[in-house]
């Protein structure tokens, strides 16, 4: 995976990430649900709903792993201002 295929998966995954966290607080408050019940709920779901592809879990394991030791952890460049409530 190049640097910009790279680039471009972090800021897909804090655009998903943004939009999952705006879904559990709504869920949340509309449900009388704790997050950590919310969180509960999607990782079974996500497991579920992943045993329906025909991933090969291990290779793809590797293949995102595979360079790690060559490139920086991402999440350290994220700023955790940024998801501050209420800005």
């Amino acid at each position: 995976m190049n640097n910009n295929e790279t680039k471009r998966l972090q800021n897909q995954a804090i655009e998903l990430l943004e939009l999952i966290e705006d879904v559990s607080e709504d869920y949340c408050d509309n449900n009388l649900v704790s997050g950590e019940q919310f969180y509960v709920m999607m990782k079974a779901l996500v497991d579920c709903k992943l045993k329906e592809f025909p991933l090969d879990f291990e290779h793809l394991e590797e293949d995102i792993y595979e360079d790690e030791d060559d490139n920086e952890d991402w999440t350290n460049n994220i700023d955790p201002n940024h998801f501050i409530e209420g800005d």
